[in-house]
């Protein structure tokens, strides 16, 4: 697979189009741009996979990717540049995995399995596993529900927040346990923004709380109550919150039942403000990624479609049918260019988005 940039013929019609782009938008005002950018995305690569994909997440140093499939308890690794499988990570008899993220250092894998099993693999020649052990003997409590929703690395990748069965539990990777919210809150979703300052908590009531990376005492909470997250706990792999570059902004998603409706909310942490990015039909959406160095961000939703939102207009850029299934997981390469995504149709699919 060839990650060059587009070649010099295809950027003469790319302007080409531009130009006629910028006339028909002066006479057709309800003419959607996103209508006519959809066919600059073409797949540049897929990769077929044995079985429907859960989750894909792009290596910070570009170079792999790593995936999960339902109904299976391995990690599969690719490379990026050949769509090769390099190796598979995980013990057949383990449940399946139900979220992984890559530290943002590269050097390790997290993941989460749906028999409360937490591992941490390390990412060098060998791809061994560093860190292997049941949550619920850690906690030495009962947890009921198996309701495994989120992972999430520190950005000096020291750390890692995951939600289980409503608890924030902090895992530092030298000295083991931090903290556990039990007391505290409950927690759906957990991420952290990309200075490390702070830790966003999506609650099951629509509210957000703001906490301290380090202390982790509370710092503000931020509400749309009439947008609650939903998690599905037959599919929990879905990611539901997204952090803007800058630390600033945060997005979400969650269902209006008021109106009927599946909707992106922004919020800005800076002066609490917080506005709607868009509206789906109920219950349609499953992952939203924000790109990593600029205001695009990423939806998909319960059918084969991708949307690319400019959070800066609130303008939808591109809509593409991405799979020939429904789309499960969403991420962007670290230079914010190439856009993965997976499906239930059983492949990998990367686009050029910058």
């Amino acid at each position: 697979m060839n990650l060059i940039p587009f070649g010099v013929k295809h950027m003469k019609k790319k302007i080409f189009c531009s130009l006629w782009l910028t006339i028909l938008v002066q006479l057709l005002p309800i003419y959607s741009r996103a209508e006519v950018n959809a066919q600059e995305f073409s797949p540049m690569s897929t990769i077929s996979v044995s079985a429907p994909v859960a989750n894909v997440r792009w290596s910070p140093e570009f170079s792999w990717l790593a995936s999960s499939n339902y109904n299976d308890s391995l990690i599969s690794i690719w490379d990026v540049a050949n769509g090769e499988l390099v190796t598979s990570l995980g013990i057949s008899h383990e449940s399946e995995v139900q979220a992984l993220e890559w530290s943002p250092n590269g050097e390790f894998i997290a993941s989460l399995y749906g028999n409360y099993r937490f591992q941490i693999w390390r990412v060098n020649e060998r791809w061994g596993s560093l860190l292997n052990f049941r949550l619920d003997t850690f906690l030495k409590q009962d947890l009921y529900t198996s309701y495994l929703t989120s992972l999430a690395w520190s950005p000096d990748s020291r750390r890692i927040a995951l939600t289980v069965d409503y608890h924030l539990i902090i895992w530092d990777l030298a000295s083991g346990f931090t903290y556990n919210s039990q007391n505290e809150f409950s927690a759906v979703e957990a991420a952290w923004s990309p200075d490390g300052r702070e830790i966003a908590i999506m609650l099951p009531d629509g509210s957000t709380r703001i906490i301290d990376g380090s202390s982790f005492k509370m710092l503000t909470t931020l509400s749309r109550p009439e947008i609650v997250p939903i998690r599905m706990v037959y599919d929990p792999t879905d990611r539901i919150i997204a952090w803007s570059s800058d630390s600033t902004k945060f997005a979400y998603f969650g269902n209006d039942f008021a109106a009927k409706t599946s909707t992106i909310v922004i919020l800005n942490i800076l002066d609490a403000s917080s506005w709607i990015l868009a509206n789906f039909a109920a219950n349609n959406l499953r992952e939203i990624a924000w790109s990593p160095i600029d205001a695009f961000l990423a939806s998909a939703g319960t059918n084969s479609t991708v949307h690319v939102w400019d959070t800066n207009t609130r303008e939808n850029i591109a809509i593409f049918e991405a799979h020939t299934d429904i789309v499960t997981s969403l991420d962007w390469s670290p230079d914010g260019k190439y856009l993965v995504s997976s499906s239930l149709d059983g492949t990998i699919r990367i686009r050029n988005i910058g």
